[in-house]
């Protein structure tokens, strides 16, 4: 926390931070951890003081850790930047190898002590999976010789397949938006 700040806001950053339902990494200039909340913790699987004063480059997968600090010094350099202030997908590493995809967006935040920045991250994992299953029931309602039909809350036609089509005669869009009924 900067200098300034009171013993009152600096407990209620902290509650704010270890509250926060995501993952958040604050690195300083140089790409050293400076603090991390719970959700960074359990995401990753550190405890952490196994992270706070460590390289944030051991939460990367190692071809983009090792392109990390010169990213680093060009934008100290340029001021360009790619990744601050838009969302990425990225993957991280979590402590025990395994990569987890995440979106990631990065904010730069200059104060008395110094420039830091902040990472957000959401792990994708769970969209991740539940893609790869909306995938294999796509294909089986896709070549399945029974009509498939998927209407939407008011029980007008969303999607039918093929087999729907050869059976009734209706494509697609003829039917899509009308009633079941």
């Amino acid at each position: 926390m900067p200098a300034n700040v009171s013993s009152n806001q600096a407990i209620f950053y902290q509650a704010v931070l270890n509250t926060a339902v995501d993952p958040i990494v604050i690195i300083d200039h140089a790409g050293i951890i400076c603090e991390v909340n719970a959700a960074c913790c359990q995401l990753f699987g550190y405890d952490r003081l196994a992270l706070v004063g460590h390289p944030v480059t051991q939460l990367m997968p190692a071809d983009i850790a090792s392109q990390h600090n010169t990213y680093l010094q060009r934008y100290h350099a340029t001021g360009v930047s790619n990744v601050i202030g838009t969302g990425r997908v990225v993957t991280a590493i979590t402590r025990n190898g395994k990569p987890v995809p995440c979106m990631l967006s990065v904010s730069r935040v200059e104060t008395s002590d110094g420039i830091f920045f902040t990472g957000i991250l959401r792990s994708l994992e769970k969209l991740k999976q539940a893609e790869d299953k909306i995938r294999q029931l796509a294909l089986v309602a896709q070549h399945t010789d029974n009509a498939v039909i998927i209407c939407d809350r008011h029980g007008r036609f969303d999607w039918v397949n093929q087999s729907f089509e050869r059976l009734s005669s209706y494509t697609l869009e003829e039917v899509t938006g009308r009633p079941i009924r």
